[in-house]
């Protein structure tokens, strides 16, 4: 069916959406007897008019005129005017969309167009009430927009989005105020050509064992995840620089649905490092950007300084927002990963770009995600911004998991969320191999969370180690420990020490304003090399750390760090401003819980 602009009578316009899985649902608006909509827009469909507050409405926007590059905002701009029930307008970018299926041929992805492409927005209230939307297109014509339209934002059917939480900012919260904590692995891609369903199926192990965190680099490997690369990408998926794969940008749409439905955030990737000049694994000859291939920077460096680079990345990043951001399974923007090991990159280039482009994006988005970035260093770099970040990341590579307690006060002294968002014994998985049973990787996630990150410790090897020996389950019992907590009430950085017999043992904990405190204590013996399958347990250990004053009495809760239950509780009495604690007998690790006794 077909309308022109002008045309008279009732009439059903029928606009059809092909959801990211490749569901379709067809809508129809009734149209009077004038004119529907103002020159240029044909249609202006909702996919429905009652939405959870916090859900995803789609509004599908038809145009008379086709465009040679539909991401170049230069040529055409769609934005939607939402204004919510206190009368405030946010302004929703909109993006140029072309519905793919996916399925599987053989052991390969194949993604094959679903229908025609159209204009989308997608919106999400934050709040109840009655909201009102007007769309507007600027092109070389002009301005144009459509009339009104009205959607009601009913109860939430969820926690909403993840933020930093507003009662204490070295945690996160749900929209809702409930306490949101990383547990997770990396799954920045998936080499296999199922593409697709093969980060599925990591996520699905992911979510079974205990994670709700992972990150997700956009990156040109196995089939695909970034938007743009070079023409000749093997997948075929790909039309150069500033024009977006729509199978990839499909592929996205079905990892965030499917995240979604498993309460698992993804940390999305914009850049990574290799994908430049690199002393280890560089991509750059064949980086679209690069003068080499037709693009504008001759250097990596060009890349953050070049005026036709900076206009490119502005318009990648205004689609990459606008269609992804209204999902609640987005935890955050991370802008690069370690563009520290970029060569020629320095603090004094990386730190002015990164400022305007994390300001860029705050602009951009009506939902408000987190922005962050990461660097390869483990410790904090001089010259490199904390500040501008809604919270840090760091990563550790150095043999072990005792760097993830050290170093700590430049990300504590910025008042942000820290994570360890990469983690593992060494940066080329050399030893991976000798510690089967992930202890390397109990010990990180335990420790982060312990000496007061975020969230726990995020394992990079995700594919050649976790899956392999099957260590998913990891995140269960940490999930279990932290489970229905109110994270904001940790505002203390205890010292603890613990020993068996002459033996230092590793401790680490939190303490909250009104005495509760978490303290998780280690054999040190129980690390990734070694002895591993008949460690000893240790007997005669002993626990101490000072207690707030008037708090006398605690209830102590010992924890299975493997298993995620109570192995014991008894009551337990400080003297002298001090605990000291006889622990029960335990093998590798143990975490306490000591809950002060009501007067």
């Amino acid at each position: 069916m077909t309308s022109k602009i002008g045309d008279t009578g009732p009439r059903h316009l029928c606009a059809t959406l092909v959801l990211a899985l490749g569901h379709a649902v067809t809508l129809w608006l009734v149209v009077g007897s004038t004119p529907a909509w103002a020159a240029g827009i044909w249609s202006v469909a909702l996919d429905r008019t009652d939405v959870p507050q916090y859900g995803r409405l789609e509004v599908t926007v038809e145009l008379d005129t086709n465009y040679d590059n539909p991401y170049d905002t230069d040529q055409v701009d769609v934005t939607v005017s939402v204004i919510d029930p206190h009368g405030i307008e946010a302004v929703v970018p909109a993006f140029w969309f072309e519905p793919y299926t996916a399925t599987l041929e053989g052991a390969t992805e194949q993604l094959e167009p679903a229908g025609p492409g159209s204009w989308r927005a997608r919106i999400s209230p934050l709040r109840q009430g009655a909201y009102r939307l007007t769309v507007q297109v600027v092109d070389s014509s002009g301005t144009t927009m459509s009339r009104e339209q009205w959607f009601q934002a009913v109860a939430p059917d969820s926690s909403g989005y993840v933020r930093v939480d507003d009662r204490n900012p070295r945690y996160f919260a749900h929209d809702d105020g409930s306490s949101y904590v990383p547990l997770g692995v990396n799954i920045d891609w998936a080499v296999e050509s199922a593409g697709v369903f093969a980060y599925i199926d990591y996520l699905d192990a992911l979510a079974q064992g205990g994670g709700n965190w992972t990150r997700l680099w956009m990156s040109h490997f196995g089939m695909g995840t970034a938007l743009e690369w070079n023409c000749d990408h093997y997948t075929g998926y790909y039309d150069g620089l500033g024009r977006y794969s729509q199978q990839v940008a499909a592929k996205l749409d079905m990892i965030f649905a499917h995240a979604e439905t498993l309460g698992v955030a993804i940390q999305l990737v914009f850049h990574q490092h290799s994908q430049f000049e690199t002393a280890e694994w560089s991509s750059w000859e064949e980086n679209p950007y690069n003068a080499a291939n037709g693009g504008p920077c001759e250097t990596s460096l060009d890349y953050f300084e070049d005026p036709t680079a900076l206009a490119l990345q502005r318009n990648l990043h205004r689609y990459i927002v606008a269609r992804y951001g209204a999902f609640r399974s987005l935890l955050a923007w991370e802008l690069f990963n370690e563009a520290d090991l970029i060569k020629g990159v320095y603090p004094r280039t990386m730190v002015p770009w990164a400022r305007d482009v994390a300001r860029a994006l705050r602009d951009l988005d009506p939902v408000g995600h987190p922005v962050t970035t990461s660097y390869a260093s483990p410790v904090h770099l001089p010259g490199a911004d904390l500040y501008t970040w809604d919270f840090n990341n760091r990563h550790n590579y150095v043999y072990g998991s005792y760097l993830v307690g050290l170093g700590l006060d430049p990300w504590f002294r910025v008042d942000r969320p820290l994570l360890m968002s990469e983690f593992g014994i060494d940066y080329k998985a050399e030893t991976n191999d000798m510690d089967p049973l992930g202890v390397n990787m109990h010990n990180g996630i335990w420790s982060a969370l312990l000496h007061g990150y975020a969230g726990g410790a995020m394992n990079w090897w995700w594919d050649s180690y976790v899956a392999v020996y099957d260590l998913w389950y990891l995140n269960q019992a940490p999930g279990a420990f932290v489970a229905g907590v109110d994270m904001a009430r940790f505002t203390s950085d205890l010292e603890p020490r613990a020993w068996d017999g002459s033996r230092r043992l590793e401790a680490a904990g939190i303490g909250t304003g009104d005495g509760e405190m978490w303290v998780w204590v280690r054999d040190p013996d129980s690390a990734w090399y070694g002895d591993m399958e008949d460690l000893p347990p240790v007997t005669n250990g002993r626990l101490e750390l000072p207690v707030p004053s008037g708090v006398g009495r605690f209830v102590a809760e010992y924890w299975d760090t493997w298993h995620g239950y109570v192995t014991g509780r008894a009551e337990v009495e400080a003297s002298g401003g001090s605990l000291d604690v006889q622990l029960p007998a335990f093998e590798r690790d143990m975490a306490c819980k000591f809950v002060p006794e009501s007067p």
